[in-house]
């Protein structure tokens, strides 16, 4: 397998451990209309807006955790029934590997700082805030939900992701259960095929575009010097008229 410009050979043992556990983790409808957007974000809003109030938006929103530059994002989507949804388009593995730890950050926080929750209140909806009256540390994370949506274009019903991908999401997810969330989804947001065609296109040509122009860029010749610059030493004897 290569990776990051490096070749590796990997134990079949361990594959075999990756994939089962991989396809162990159910998938989840979320009934999401297909994507078809500028970005993420333009798809989160869509979404949220389509809801008619289940979702909060919490997307681009980030929560004081520590300092002032530490700071994280709860999820991307937050439903009625606490569930979590963390939505990325898919990339190599680094990209998901971030989605992931995203997850398992906001999870470890929900869990154990006595602070968080309540700074994820002042961005939540009535409809949606958390019942803090009795709040304390360690919560009981049973009740919450917590959703991977990858954002695909593969058009079949299965969700590939990089195998490196899935080594991080069993490290994820065996963390987020020892923390006691039990309810741990992925699900698989398709790239509608049309747009998805269309939008192939305009890279292409926008490539072929730049291509073209620096094929036409006139060859820039050094410029050979008209006369010769004068040394230091030079200068020196000619001030002193020798």
């Amino acid at each position: 397998m290569l990776a990051t410009g490096k070749w590796f050979k990997i134990k079949t043992e361990f594959t075999n451990e990756i994939e089962a556990f991989y396809t162990s983790i159910p998938m989840k409808d979320l009934e999401w209309p297909s994507y078809q957007h500028s970005s993420e974000g333009a798809y989160n809003e869509a979404v949220f807006q389509a809801s008619a109030g289940s979702y909060a938006l919490m997307d681009a929103i980030d929560i004081p955790v520590g300092g002032i530059r530490d700071k994280i994002e709860f999820c991307d989507l937050y439903s009625q029934d606490r569930e979590l949804i963390h939505v990325k388009r898919y990339g190599a593995s680094s990209l998901l590997g971030h989605l992931f730890n995203q997850g398992l950050v906001s999870g470890q926080h929900l869990r154990s700082d006595p602070k968080f929750l309540a700074a994820v209140n002042d961005h939540l909806p009535n409809s949606h805030k958390f019942d803090l009256a009795d709040d304390k540390v360690p919560r009981d994370t049973k009740g919450y939900k917590v959703t991977f949506a990858i954002i695909s274009e593969y058009q079949g019903n299965d969700l590939h992701i990089p195998f490196f991908a899935k080594v991080a999401f069993k490290h994820v997810c065996q963390r987020l259960q020892s923390f006691g969330f039990t309810d741990i989804r992925r699900a698989k947001i398709t790239v509608d095929e049309v747009f998805s065609k269309t939008e192939k296109a305009k890279k292409k040509a926008k490539k072929d575009a730049k291509k073209h122009a620096a094929v036409g860029k006139p060859e820039v010749s050094a410029i050979k010097p008209t006369a010769k610059v004068a040394t230091k030493k030079q200068v020196y004897k000619a001030d002193k008229g020798t």
